[in-house]
């Protein structure tokens, strides 16, 4: 599956594979840590498939997209916001890449500090995912690459940004790949 390749094992029942590019997995289902970008920068992902808790009007949802202008949520929106991105099927996720803003002032200039992600199948029922090697004092400047720990399967992703510099704040790239019954 996948494009790897599966072989009986000639002294023992069972069999073996050796998974294709960007995938892993006793069947090679997985994207491994590499994957393919799934489209925020590229535009694949479209505009309203991006949302928010809030946002500025210049800084708004789908502007959230990697070495974009970026998306900042109101100043009042302190209690639990996020930044949401809805794809069209089902895509195992596998890492994202994290940008802060770089506002049209000195003073606009934002980012996300500490975070967490949700993903949902149905966009009602969420699941709480960390990346490999987060921790709570994980700072997001310039740009970071953070790696799931296990490939999430969803059709939404949320960030949950729990701290931040002025404002909750980013552009983001979501890395991955369709699961074997989408290829």
């Amino acid at each position: 599956m996948n494009g790897g390749i599966c072989e009986a094992i000639a002294t023992c029942p069972g069999y073996i594979c050796r998974c294709g590019t960007n995938f892993t997995g006793i069947h090679c289902e997985d994207c491994n840590q590499r994957g393919n970008a799934l489209g925020m920068e590229s535009h694949l992902i479209p505009d309203d498939a991006i949302t928010a808790s809030s946002f500025e009007p210049a800084y708004q949802p789908y502007s959230g997209r990697l070495n974009a202008k970026g998306w900042i949520a109101l100043a009042n929106d302190t209690g639990n916001p996020y930044f949401q991105v809805r794809f069209g099927q089902e895509k195992i996720v596998s890492k994202v890449i994290i940008q802060g803003v770089l506002g049209d002032k000195v003073d606009d200039h934002a980012c996300v500090k500490t975070l967490y992600f949700s993903s949902s199948l149905d966009g009602v029922r969420w699941v709480d995912n960390r990346p490999r090697d987060f921790s709570a004092c994980q700072v997001f400047y310039g740009q970071t690459e953070l790696v799931f720990a296990a490939p999430i399967h969803a059709k939404y992703i949320r960030i949950n940004p729990t701290n931040w510099f002025r404002r909750p704040a980013l552009r983001i790239e979501l890395y991955g790949c369709d699961p074997p019954n989408n290829t």
